[in-house]
């Protein structure tokens, strides 16, 4: 009965259609709607929208309400900011820096696994951040994450967010796909 309902709902609404670029573009659309899907990958984007424009609400935005944000890096004690406001406090600091010191941040993704569950994904990869400066050469750093997503009023968002450093050989070593300003997913 539920095939029959959705084979009925897609007659229909190709019915209205003109041609089928628009049929298919109107199933797309019924597909997405029905499954609650949007692609995963916007919140990396966003993110990475978002340091480039040393843009805090940009980057917390791409956080669930309640999320946890991790950090763990070599040669400093580990961090934890809890909820949307604690984190974009963390990244109003982390931006403030950067234009103190005059420099732009840019940040790409490495996604090396993807396992979709019920209502979250969870992720893995690699990021490289690259620091510039006018005249400057390009400083490179590289971390891991592992990042459980989840559905907020529609929409992925990172609900926890762990990340440690890595080193640039893992970077180039590790086969994924890349989201981000050098390869937008």
């Amino acid at each position: 009965m539920g095939k029959l309902m959705l084979t009925f709902a897609v007659l229909v609404l190709a019915i209205g259609c003109h041609n089928e670029g628009d049929i298919a573009d109107h199933r797309a659309n019924e597909t997405a709607s029905l499954t609650g899907a949007e692609n995963p990958d916007i919140p990396y984007q966003q993110f990475c929208q978002g340091y480039e424009a040393l843009d805090a609400a940009v980057v917390a935005n791409t956080y669930t309400a309640d999320a946890l944000l991790i950090n763990v890096y070599n040669g400093a004690l580990p961090t934890s900011f809890q909820g949307r406001n604690s984190i974009d406090s963390f990244f109003v600091a982390t931006f403030a820096r950067a234009l103190e010191r005059n420099v732009d941040l840019q940040i790409n993704f490495k996604l090396t696994s993807r396992q979709e569950g019920k209502g979250q994904i969870l992720d893995n990869g690699l990021y490289e951040l690259s620091v510039s400066s006018p005249g400057q050469v390009v400083d490179h750093r590289y971390g891991k994450f592992s990042i459980v997503l989840q559905q907020e009023l529609g929409s992925w968002k990172f609900a926890i967010d762990t990340n440690a450093s890595a080193t640039e050989e893992e970077y180039r070593q590790a086969v994924g796909s890349l989201i981000g300003s050098e390869g937008r997913r």
